[in-house]
């Protein structure tokens, strides 16, 4: 049996893997269901996913993964979401957040949003769940903790506040403000101190206790719909494909290119950059289902999509690569980076700066002006916006590597095209 598991802030991997062996990956976002339909899994199980950062999983992913025969089983946090939604198509739902969802005791996604660490970090929880608040005053009203009255206005403060701001402390310094009864306060931040009720971890607990038992499905697995092919799905099969070949290795000519550098030189040096950030923009509004792509990107008033550019940056960086792989471009330039960055490094300038080109930064600027074939702009910080990066020091950076580089070279071979 071949079991992957979509875990994040609701538990720690290393706890998990004790309660059930799996493959744990991270909280599950947009394309992740699909792409794992390509390993023949034969159970998903979702716990976490993604909620502002990234897009979350469609529906349709994992509509796509039953249709194929692959047992989805959710739990505590999106897992219970997706599966409350699709529980009559096959996705089967496990604990107290999920029988919530189903029986619409809970209705909102933000019930079991939360804020929490990065990858490096073990994705750690940096919030309270709304469903953890509700569950722990449910206990301390039968415990005698608090009354009725006094557990309905805590869950209408917390409910109030942005999820990421939800947490113990600040939900108690708010009830202390609205002048709820000190004395219940006071046994509630004992209990919540000492015990720390977490409902999602729970739920996530007997998720994993249930796979690890080999326990059947609670759902009819038959499928019992035919799974429609439409044009939003096609387009996000074609986007994750490219997305994923975009994220192996270029092959022998680069086989350690470093995103940040390959997106840098693009935007600063590649002849069709215009082009590039203006398709890969592109790629990102189908991705997000802001509108139908245009037949022609020419439709797009320019003026609109050097702003939805430059507040869109980093969405456009992860595109890039793709569109570079669409052009079949992408092996050409990402050799022409780890060639540069590879030589800069022989000559001992892994970081390389304006003092190791000999000129100043005006005289640098003007150079890089006409590398580029850009129109004279006042300063760093101007240029960097112009192309696109994020701050005049990486800028500057680039364009120090770029200079030095091509100093070595103007001796041996001009700079390469990628028309």
């Amino acid at each position: 049996m071949s079991l992957f598991v979509f875990l994040g802030p609701t538990m720690p991997i290393a706890e998990a893997q004790v309660l059930c062996p799996a493959e744990y990956l991270p909280p599950v976002a947009m394309g992740d269901v699909y792409a794992l339909t390509k390993r023949r899994p034969t159970t998903i199980a979702i716990i976490d996913g993604t909620f502002q950062n990234a897009p979350a999983v469609w529906h349709k992913e994992i509509l796509f993964a039953l249709s194929r025969g692959v047992r989805v089983v959710g739990s505590s946090s999106m897992g219970a979401l997706r599966a409350a939604e699709l529980t009559s198509f096959g996705m089967e739902g496990i604990g107290a957040i999920y029988e919530a969802f189903r029986a619409g005791v809970y209705n909102d996604d933000d019930e079991v949003a939360v804020a929490h660490a990065t990858r490096e970090h073990e994705y750690r929880a940096l919030s309270e769940a709304l469903v953890n608040i509700r569950a722990a005053l449910a206990i301390a009203c039968r415990r005698g903790l608090v009354s009725t009255a006094t557990a309905d206005h805590l869950i209408a403060l917390a409910k109030k506040a942005f999820y990421p701001h939800r947490s113990w402390p600040g939900l108690l310094q708010s009830a202390r403000g609205a002048g709820l009864p000190a004395a219940e306060l006071a046994a509630l931040e004992v209990y919540v101190r000492t015990e720390k009720p977490n409902q999602k971890r729970e739920d996530a607990v007997l998720l994993l206790r249930h796979l690890a038992a080999g326990l059947p499905s609670a759902v009819d697995s038959a499928v019992r719909f035919t799974f429609e092919s439409t044009w939003f799905w096609k387009q996000l099969v074609e986007t994750e494909d490219l997305r994923r070949d975009a994220a192996q290795s270029c092959g022998p000519a680069a086989p350690t290119i470093d995103h940040a550098a390959l997106i840098r030189h693009v935007r600063l040096f590649a002849p069709q950059r215009a082009e590039l950030i203006r398709s890969a923009l592109l790629l990102h509004l189908v991705d997000h289902r802001r509108g139908a792509a245009p037949s022609d990107p020419a439709t797009v008033e320019d003026q609109l999509e050097e702003e939805m550019a430059a507040s869109l940056r980093k969405e456009v960086d992860r595109q890039l690569p793709i569109e570079l792989r669409r052009r079949g471009i992408f092996d050409t330039i990402a050799a022409a980076v780890e060639a540069k960055w590879r030589r800069l490094k022989e000559h001992g300038l892994d970081d390389p700066g304006i003092e190791a080109t000999g000129l100043d930064e005006e005289s640098l600027l003007a150079w890089l002006r006409q590398r580029c074939g850009l129109p004279a702009v006042p300063d760093a910080e101007t240029f960097a916006a112009a192309v696109g990066l994020a701050s005049a020091q990486e800028l500057l950076r680039e364009a120090a590597a770029e200079y030095m580089t091509s100093r070595w070279s103007e001796n041996d071979e001009r700079p390469k095209s990628y028309d």
